[in-house]
């Protein structure tokens, strides 16, 4: 009786052990499921990154663009009020010539 009683204890320790390695098993496999979510989360993470970094380097270069037209049509602006002020100077040499 007392043998069969031992039995029966080793018996429910080893369903137990398994049922333990099953769900060991199963938190494995999740922390794989896991591991590679994460891996996939930073891929994605870098892709955004370099997308980002794309995103502002286009940015900046038509800043730049924006900058040098807006140099070139202060340049052009000046020019023609130069060229606006030597108009007016001839006119008016012209004006004092005509009218003497």
């Amino acid at each position: 009786g007392a043998l069969s009683g031992v039995l029966a204890a080793l018996n429910s320790h080893l369903a137990a052990l398994e049922e333990i390695g099953g769900e060991m098993d199963l938190q494995s496999e999740q922390q794989g499921d896991n591991t590679a979510s994460l891996k996939a989360a930073t891929k994605q993470g870098d892709k955004d990154a370099k997308s980002h970094a794309d995103a502002l380097t286009k940015l900046d270069k038509s800043l730049n663009k924006t900058i040098t037209a807006q140099a070139k049509a202060q340049k052009d602006a000046e020019l023609l009020e130069g060229l606006a002020a030597e108009k007016d100077a001839i006119a008016s040499r012209c004006g004092a010539q005509c009218s003497a």
